[in-house]
């Protein structure tokens, strides 16, 4: 069965947000302040990431499924610092908000 997904723009942002697909290229940004926290894994279908190879794994099947049109997750970066804030994606979305403990607090919308 084919499912027909209309894709979002791959880029997007807001006032100090910059949203753009999640790559393996960000893996380090994304194991050392998002993957591998146990705050952030604790509501989550996933447990923490003990080893960057698990961040890589997960980045890689972000580009399939945005190739195959099926999900469109994204990384979340601080315009100003470049800093990863966080990941959500659209399609299936498990919860649409799993910000790393540093932004913990003030929701999405308080850091948008």
């Amino acid at each position: 069965m084919t499912v027909d997904v209309l894709r979002p723009e791959s880029t997007w942002e807001t006032a100090r947000l910059l949203a753009r697909p999640a790559v393996t290229a960000d893996a380090q940004a994304i194991f050392e302040h998002h993957a591998c926290d146990p705050e952030v894994a604790r509501y989550m279908s996933w447990r923490p990431h003990t080893e960057i190879s698990e961040t890589l794994d997960f980045l890689r099947r972000c580009e399939q499924v945005w190739a195959e049109g099926s999900a469109f997750p994204w990384s979340l970066w601080m315009k100003g610092s470049g800093e990863f804030v966080d990941s959500s994606r659209s399609a299936f979305i498990e919860r649409p908000w799993t910000s790393g403990t540093r932004y913990r607090g003030g929701g999405g919308a308080r850091v948008s």
